[in-house]
């Protein structure tokens, strides 16, 4: 497709209705304004626009209604504009921009396929695009990289890519973000080793893969963040991962790992959010992750980690998640700690033990509470009302034994009805809970109703695994 043939289209849209005007046609003054401001950012030099071109954007004044400006279609009862038509036949080719070095074409809904001249902006330092609805055509994302030689940073989210990754890159690349772009294949180790790279995105290319670097890599000393959620690696974490002390956030979701974390894991004392969770991981969780210091967000979800939950040396923590593993033993004291913890999910391991309510007293900013299918009983040994946080949302205790609470509070009852009723609905949790709030001896439909829970849940979890191997 030719540069001069080649088109955008630009939906506007806006939230409120007006009342269909008398006079059809007429443009909202807001949204001329807004036609006028997107006219002005686009700073179109008319030497540019040969005599066989045209541009849109010249009929473009207050003293025409916009609704008749060149390229714009406006809705023909309320006068809002729905259309805006930019061909490049009316606008200045993009390579004729040669000293353009910062292009923002992210959130601007445009669609179509991404112009090759692009790749022809060879000063361009920042390129940004983004939208499910644009494309890159055969070998353009390949020149793309070739000839942009001062690219700084990169933002391709969601542009249907469709192509491998060459092992081309800028050496001033900083950032580097393709996120869900449909890309395949194997990733080159030299973009590992991009001297000074501080921001790598590959998440939810599942049709990518890779190995990571068994020794330095040469972005340790920048790299901040990293996420290859969804990539392909089916291999052990490296120690090698230890060397990336200066991240602050690492995402390896669904990765296919496997083998145990490596202690240089450790090593990280300036991350503040690790994500592992959707793996094969297994053994121990190395006792120096939880010495981190700055860790806030820790999701080890999903994988088969056993031992002990170790006591946390720092109180830095806003989210824990380690449910779906075979971590056992009781719950660490240092959770008390945590004030600023938002949620603690901790369900489907081994743990045990008698965990009174005070327990979670401080946790006043605490909203997401998971303990179920765990061998915990709650307790209110100090026999005062039920103190759990009041910002708490979310409260799952299903096959947790909680009898000491019907005793000392009239609805903790109802909690365990609805709790215990939670995998199974939530119609049927208010049912449950309705029909034991009603009987004086709710004990037997309490056993049923988890007994009911417990099947539901454990067969969908077999069915998971099932699939999981398949």
């Amino acid at each position: 497709m030719g540069s001069g043939q080649f088109s955008f289209l630009l939906f506007l849209c806006f939230c409120q209705l007006s009342f269909s005007s008398s006079i059809p046609h007429l443009c909202r003054k807001d949204q001329s304004y807004a036609l006028l401001e997107f006219k002005r950012t686009l700073i179109v030099d008319p030497s540019l626009v040969t005599s066989s071109s045209y541009s849109y954007t010249s009929s473009w004044n207050m003293s025409r209604d916009c609704c008749s400006w060149d390229g714009v279609v406006c809705n023909e009862m309320t006068g809002h504009i729905i259309e805006i038509n930019l061909s490049c036949s009316g606008l200045p080719e993009f390579g004729r921009f040669s000293s353009l070095t910062y292009l923002d074409l992210s959130d601007s809904y445009f669609s179509g396929q991404i112009p090759s001249e692009i790749s022809h902006l060879s000063k361009l330092q920042s390129l940004y695009f983004s939208g499910e609805m644009l494309t890159f055509g055969p070998n353009d994302f390949e020149m793309l990289l070739q000839n942009l030689t001062q690219l700084g940073e990169l933002h391709l989210t969601s542009i249907n890519i469709s192509s491998t990754i060459p092992p081309i890159f800028s050496s001033h690349l900083t950032t580097l973000r393709l996120g869900n772009t449909g890309l395949h294949g194997l990733i080159p180790e030299s973009i590992f080793h991009l001297p000074n790279l501080e921001i790598l995105v590959l998440q939810n290319n599942d049709q990518l893969s890779g190995y990571f670097p068994k020794t330095k890599w040469n972005s340790s000393a920048s790299l901040v963040e990293l996420d290859l959620s969804g990539v392909n690696f089916s291999c052990n974490l490296p120690e090698s991962i230890g060397y990336l002390t200066s991240l602050h956030s690492l995402s390896l979701k669904k990765c296919n790992l496997r083998g145990p974390i490596p202690e240089s894991l450790s090593n990280l004392t300036h991350i503040l959010d690790l994500d592992l969770s959707d793996n094969s991981l297994n053994g121990t969780i190395p006792s120096g992750m939880f010495s981190l210091p700055s860790l806030s967000c820790l999701v080890l979800s999903n994988n088969h980690f056993s031992g002990q939950f170790e006591d946390f040396n720092s109180n830095s923590l806003t989210w824990i998640d380690l449910s779906n593993n075979e971590l056992q033993g009781h719950l660490p004291k240092s959770i008390q700690n945590h004030v600023n913890l938002t949620g603690l999910i901790l369900s489907f391991n081994n743990f045990s033990g008698s965990v009174d309510v005070s327990f979670f007293a401080n946790l006043k900013q605490l909203y997401y509470l998971d303990l179920s299918y765990n061998s915990i009983s709650l307790t209110n040994e100090n026999k005062h009302n039920v103190t759990l946080p009041g910002s708490l949302m979310s409260l799952r205790l299903a096959a947790c034994e909680v009898k000491e609470l019907e005793k000392h509070n009239t609805y903790a009852g109802f909690w365990n009805g609805i709790l215990m009723g939670y995998g199974s609905g939530l119609i049927i949790g208010f049912s449950i809970a309705y029909f034991m709030l009603s009987s004086r001896n709710s004990n037997w439909l309490s056993r049923i109703a988890e007994e009911l829970e417990y099947r539901i849940v454990m067969r969908r979890r077999k069915k998971k695994q099932g699939h999981h191997r398949r």
